[in-house]
């Protein structure tokens, strides 16, 4: 099937030459705002470098291309291909979302400025924060480490596969010759840092690494206009305090399973179901959720309903379907959201997060989403039949 291109929302020019920005850093530097500004300054220059990197990670996964398809056709060939253009989709997915963060950031821009026109300095205050700056950037962080870590697990199998093949054409010689009496020869090992393989796997681990660079910038900007929130007296985010939540009940849950280890050995499984809660979240824009509209749901089928509404409306802005876990035993998964999805693509989503994975609710949602799929399929059917 023909990958659909994605045309990339275009702001032409870097963003501190934009309009709206100079007239928000004049407006902030006029009232002695100088952290607003240093961060809007911050933000702006971080997005056009992203912008900038990742269509030469783009330019770099394009070249590998072209070289593979000058090639003798082959398994290998078609594997290494394969594999390249998931990661050329993922990386346009990515500066897409970027871009459109980018045409979002001049608009708040355009609507600070014009709320201090109508309503002075607290007001433009109110709208530099209403800039979503560090919600921002943790949504670009962490859609990078979700593609860095794709990344790394296609350069894991892409040796496996070459591995496989190396040895499946090895056994297929020898029997080869044993079918003519002669006697066959020993596998030999090989060699991971020659052919198609490895040239593929080289320029991956090139584009993991720009695409790491990237990310770990992404969060000493983070935590430097977290810190200075953190001065002027902001309060902790809603999420920050459910995590600490979170962390409390990690340690009354681990006591409460020590004392019932100690009466019985059973149904662990079943306690932690009944403690940990699930909800879904259905986002008009997956990666950024500020950018469109955002539903929380205690129902899946609730959830699944206005995802679908989403697809709709707004393909371009890759709507998801996310879950989240509640007083989970484990801090580290408590409160996050991660991708709900079925069939392949779904194994292979928790794959990387085996908590999840293993997780009877996350198991019991899955189930649940394939039911509903299967209930769509089966009313557009009906539906056409008519």
């Amino acid at each position: 099937m023909e990958e659909k291109s994605v045309e990339i929302p275009k702001i032409k020019g870097p963003l501190r030459e934009q309009d709206s920005i100079r007239a928000l850093l004049e407006l902030l530097e006029q009232q002695g705002m100088e952290q607003e500004k240093g961060d809007v300054i911050r933000m702006a220059d971080h997005i056009d470098s992203m912008e900038m990197q990742l269509g030469t990670v783009l330019k770099e996964l394009g070249e590998v291309k072209k070289q593979l398809g000058v090639m003798q056709e082959s398994k290998v060939k078609l594997f290494a291909v394969n594999t390249i253009q998931k990661a050329e989709h993922q990386v346009k997915t990515l500066r897409f979302q970027v871009g459109e963060w980018k045409r979002k950031f001049v608009e708040r821009a355009e609507q600070a400025v014009f709320d201090f026109k109508e309503k002075g300095k607290d007001a433009l205050a109110s709208a530099v924060k209403g800039m979503h700056l560090t919600q921002g950037l943790q949504k670009l962080q962490s859609s990078l480490h979700t593609v860095m870590l794709s990344m790394d697990q296609k350069i894991d199998r892409m040796g496996s596969m070459a591995e496989e093949l190396h040895v499946a054409k090895g056994h297929l010689k020898n029997a080869f010759l044993e079918m003519n009496g002669k006697d066959t020869a020993k596998i030999t090992e090989r060699n991971p840092e020659q052919g198609i393989i490895f040239q593929t796997q080289k320029v991956l681990f090139q584009s993991m690494r720009s695409i790491h660079k990237l990310e770990q910038k992404t969060e000493r900007l983070q935590q430097q206009i977290g810190k200075l929130e953190e001065r002027q007296g902001k309060q902790a985010s809603l999420k920050d305090t459910l995590q600490e939540l979170g962390r409390k009940q990690h340690l009354v849950s681990l006591e409460k399973k020590k004392n019932r280890r100690q009466r019985s050995g059973k149904g662990e499984v079943k306690a932690m179901k009944e403690e940990t809660t699930i909800t879904f979240l259905a986002s008009e824009c997956g990666e950024f959720h500020g950018m469109g509209e955002c539903i929380e749901c205690t129902s899946l089928k609730e959830a699944f309903r206005h995802y679908q509404r989403f697809c709709k409306r707004s393909p371009q802005m890759v709507p998801s379907l996310e879950f989240s876990l509640h007083h989970a035993d484990d801090p580290l998964y408590n409160e996050g959201e991660y991708p709900l999805a079925t069939g392949e693509k779904g194994k292979e989503l928790l794959s990387y997060v085996p908590y999840y994975a293993n997780h009877p609710l996350v198991q019991e949602a899955v189930r649940e989403l394939e039911k509903l799929e299967e209930q769509q399929k089966r009313q557009k059917k009906q539906s056409r039949e008519r």
